[in-house]
């Protein structure tokens, strides 16, 4: 599911973990990792065609899933 976050930016929620998108094509391919930073540096990452999930790479992320709240507006906020 694409979520937006509290910055503008869209992510894709898969299993409680967020992607970002990293690039897309005019095919509508897309690359997607982990958000993840700082010292667990996941290297989680998926490609979607046509907005269904065609490959996963790296399904064990190396940390939890973040938690979000998501306020009145359907906006998601890590906390």
């Amino acid at each position: 599911m694409i979520v937006k976050h509290v910055r503008g930016h869209k992510m894709l929620l898969v299993n409680d973990y967020t992607y970002s998108k990293v690039r897309a094509s005019q095919d509508n391919k897309s690359w997607w990792k982990c958000t993840a930073k700082g010292p667990a540096k996941c290297a989680a990452s998926l490609t979607m065609i046509n907005d269904v999930i065609t490959k996963m790479n790296g399904e064990d992320h190396n940390h939890s899933p973040p938690i979000y709240k998501i306020d009145k507006y359907g906006l998601y906020h890590k906390i």
